[in-house]
């Protein structure tokens, strides 16, 4: 009898705990199917200044630094998780946020922990539309995003900057 007390107990704190959750997301919309935003071109869709704001506090981003690159992608994780949601490319970081089952999860690589980002690798060609992200622990992350060659040219450039800035 304790523990059908105690089953409920949890069960109604995770029904409630889920709810809020739903609430406190349901606000912030991800990025529509088929959007994607490299903020260099003037010609791709304008990222509101409210979303904007909402992404730089998801990942403790400054609001010197500027985001180069944002589009849907599939992401596969080191532990070899595949996951679809939205890419944001920083100039120090590169984010990602998933949306599963109503709960947001995200990820972020910091550019220090990142050796190199390469778009051909012997097990991965150009065909296949990826970006293999290469971490210092010789880790990777994949990304498959929709135009792999802007999001690499966003992250190669990015690295670039940070590399040269926190080198010296």
């Amino acid at each position: 009898q304790l523990a059908c007390k105690f089953y409920r107990q949890m069960a109604i704190a995770v029904a409630q705990r889920l709810q809020s959750v739903s609430k406190a997301s349901a606000d912030i919309r991800e990025a529509p199917r088929g959007m994607s935003n490299c903020l260099d071109n003037p010609a791709t869709p304008h990222v509101s200044a409210k979303k904007l704001l909402k992404v730089r506090h998801r990942f403790g981003a400054r609001d010197t630094e500027t985001m180069a690159c944002m589009m849907q992608t599939a992401m596969v994780s080191p532990n070899r998780r595949k996951s679809h949601g939205t890419m944001y490319v920083f100039e120090t970081m590169i984010g990602f946020v998933s949306k599963l089952f109503g709960l947001k999860q995200h990820e972020t690589i910091h550019y220090a922990s990142v050796s190199e980002v390469v778009r051909e690798t012997f097990t991965l060609k150009k065909e296949d539309n990826a970006v293999e992200v290469i971490l210092e622990s010789k880790r990777s992350y994949i990304f498959y995003p929709q135009h792999a060659d802007d999001a690499f040219d966003a992250m190669q450039r990015c690295l670039q900057q940070y590399k040269t800035e926190h080198q010296s």
